[in-house]
């Protein structure tokens, strides 16, 4: 009959609803579903609504082949209600986690998850969601959240984004000795593929119509210093800057124009310059001549 079931399994005790046993008696690593739903491979007993045990092997494959872009997908949803009347789900609420476990030798304790949760107030065709990614520290036995992607797109380092920064970095920042980094660019440049010039930070970003009074693509502020700080510099070059055929501890190429600077100061704070100073022209009161350097003494 295609409008019925071609298999039906009732149970009307308090065992097993089904079970399927290899030839070994008895076989401890069964499939079960028991009486209350629950899904158990490789066990008796299903302590979650499905659990997969085994002492070797342990995978789970999704494998899709179509002739279009489909993929292979694993879903979490979340509503409130019950499956029979779902309702609108609210800000925070958690849609899905990946969760991994350690045995500590007594236990299993988790060292991380990614979690998946409503970061809004929802609307017909509108879930705002956001990402965590947590890791557990040394020392600790639960996880502490460490990066946030929200659902504006901004992502926190360290901390919940800011809603005023695409990537923000917060936290104490590691250093058990010697010098301690907030962000490193470190790895290899590949001379075949950077063929061109390369830029280990680039910003060029597009100011749409309008009158914006300050655009800065690199701003410091001091924070609080409850400590003492030896010395504190906002741009800093390492005497090691001199590996290639030119090496500039500060370059700019601004041509000359009403309102434009290739350096400019206004601090009231002196100037200082421990080399030799070159200056391409000699400002005087009746214009500009040619090259001159200005020994230090």
């Amino acid at each position: 009959n295609s409008a019925s079931a071609a298999l039906t399994v009732t149970q009307t005790g308090a065992g097993n609803a089904f079970v399927v046993e290899d030839s070994a008696s008895t076989d401890s690593t069964p499939f079960v579903v028991g009486a209350d739903g629950k899904v158990a491979i490789g066990t008796t007993t299903a302590v979650e609504n499905l659990n997969i045990l085994s002492n070797t092997r342990n995978f789970v494959e999704l494998t899709r082949a179509s002739s279009n872009t489909g993929q292979s997908v694993l879903s979490f949803r979340k509503a409130r209600g019950d499956l029979t009347t779902p309702t609108v789900v609210s800000s925070g609420d958690a849609s899905g986690s990946l969760n991994a476990y350690g045995y500590d030798g007594s236990a299993y304790v988790q060292l991380g998850a990614i979690d998946f949760s409503v970061d809004g107030t929802p609307g017909t065709n509108d879930m705002p969601g956001r990402l965590v990614f947590s890791t557990t520290a040394d020392g600790a036995s639960s996880p502490t959240e460490r990066m946030r992607i929200d659902s504006a797109g901004n992502v926190g380092v360290g901390g919940t984004a800011n809603s005023r920064t695409k990537l923000g970095v917060q936290g104490t920042y590691p250093a058990t000795s010697g010098v301690g980094i907030g962000i490193g660019l470190l790895g290899n440049v590949d001379p075949s593929t950077a063929t061109a010039a390369y830029y280990c930070v680039y910003s060029s970003p597009t100011v749409a119509a309008g009158t914006l009074p300050e655009l800065n693509y690199n701003f410091v502020a001091q924070g609080v210093f409850t400590g003492t700080v030896a010395s504190q510099s906002a741009f800093k070059v390492d005497n090691t800057l001199v590996g290639a055929t030119n090496n500039y501890g500060f370059y700019s190429t601004i041509a000359a124009a009403t309102g434009r600077w290739n350096f400019y100061a206004v601090g009231t704070a002196a100037n200082y310059f421990a080399g030799d100073i070159q200056l391409g022209k000699t400002v005087t009161a009746g214009g500009t001549t040619g090259a001159q350097t200005i020994n230090k003494t």
